[in-house]
């Protein structure tokens, strides 16, 4: 039962909520369209709240259910939220929950460089502010965000024990709250819990709901303990890209309507679905690549190609990205830390606002065929200097 001591100060244009936890235990802060929810992992909680006096930001802040779970109603002035974990001496932690007003965003700071791949405990640097939204950046899209493996399925594995299925659906939740917050967007995950989900239902979920862009969650594992760094990709096809094209434009059926006529109706193969997308999601990976580039460790090979069937049948802009490497000691440590897990879903919300608002390429330089990268089926492992054997996952 830890004991919570809520502070709620408003200082200028925003205003922030501290959480002061003694002992420090797990807990996962959430956001829904009027409120922040923190959920900790705790029989019960010594909860202090402070008097309020809104001042716009926030309206309330209490318990919900179950109780172990503290609510924050959010007011009009309300925009967005950045939160940060700090140790508290001697065992506690210090929730941030910084509050920004509608239409503003968080003040430009510098961010230092990203840490070198293999160094050990590297420093964490502060999560980058996103820029403002352009003012033709176009608003209100939906996006599918799916976190890698779950249930019966749980990926890689860490010489600590973390697993890829947790740190996936970790940043899957905060990069959620960012994108709806930060961009208005409609964001759907293709699993919310530890459950199992078929590969081809994951990309069903997205075409059902005629999502614009499609983003694939993971960590990666290797056999060499030393590899490390982020990585993204996009689709390789099977045959040449422009045939692929082709038969992905040409698919079309004539149906009857109703008092007489045909229409003709749009119908692609499943396995070409994402074919028509090609350009698009490479230009996708590269906007992921640069700003990942800016704030966490990247692999030597940044940008691949990969067979993953995860986003064969995408009907929109598809990417599948490796956050690292949890077989990596370092990176492990990274992964499940909430801070570095916020600044990946702070540098992804800004390459998708990028994407969206047009600041990048719509196709990027396309990478060589990786038939050895993970997941990819009937995959041969060739390990080689630059490309190191990775486990199966």
């Amino acid at each position: 039962m830890p004991r919570v001591v809520v502070h709620h100060d408003v200082v200028g244009t925003q205003a922030r909520v501290t959480l002061d936890v003694v002992p420090n235990v797990p807990h996962q802060v959430l956001q829904e369209p009027s409120r922040l929810l923190i959920r900790f992992t705790a029989d019960l909680l010594d909860l202090t709240l402070p008097p309020m006096q809104s001042q716009g930001f926030v309206t309330a802040i209490h318990t919900g259910e179950p109780q172990t779970t503290l609510v924050i109603e959010l007011g009009p002035k309300f925009g967005s939220v950045r939160s940060a974990d700090a140790p508290l001496d001697p065992d506690g932690a210090r929730v941030t929950l910084d509050l920004f007003p509608v239409q503003e965003a968080p003040p430009v700071t510098a961010t230092p460089g990203a840490p070198a791949p293999g160094a050990p405990n590297a420093p964490l640097a502060p999560n980058a502010p996103l820029a403002p939204l352009a003012p033709n950046a176009p608003t209100a899209k939906t996006i599918v965000l799916d976190p890698g493996h779950g249930g019966d399925e749980l990926g890689a594995r860490g010489p600590k024990g973390a697993l890829e299925k947790a740190v996936a659906l970790a940043v899957a939740r905060r990069l959620k709250a960012s994108l709806e917050s930060r961009l208005g967007a409609r964001v759907l995950l293709t699993r919310d819990e530890d459950k199992t989900v078929g590969l081809d239902e994951r990309a069903a979920l997205a075409n059902n709901n005629k999502a614009d862009l499609f983003l694939s969650l993971h960590a990666n594992a290797s056999l060499r303990r030393a590899a490390s760094g982020a990585e993204v990709f996009y689709l390789s096809l099977d045959r040449a890209d422009e045939e692929a094209r082709t038969v992905a434009e040409s698919e079309g059926v004539a149906m009857p309507v109703f008092g007489g006529g045909t229409r003709e109706i749009d119908v692609i193969l499943w396995e070409m679905a994402q074919a028509r997308h090609i350009e698009e999601s490479a230009g996708l990976a590269r906007a992921i690549e640069v700003q990942l580039r800016t704030s966490v460790p990247m692999s030597p090979r940044a940008i691949q190609q990969a067979p993953f069937r995860a986003l064969v049948g995408a009907n929109m802009p598809a990417v599948l990205v490796e956050m690292g490497y949890l077989t990596n000691a370092t990176q492990e440590v990274q992964l499940a830390n909430p801070d570095f897990q916020a600044r990946v879903a702070a540098s992804l919300t800004e390459a998708i606002r990028r994407f969206f608002a047009g600041e990048v390429p719509v196709s990027a330089p396309l990478a060589p065929n990786t038939p050895n990268a993970p997941n990819a089926p009937n995959a041969p492992n060739a390990p080689n200097a630059s490309n190191p054997p990775r486990l199966p996952q």
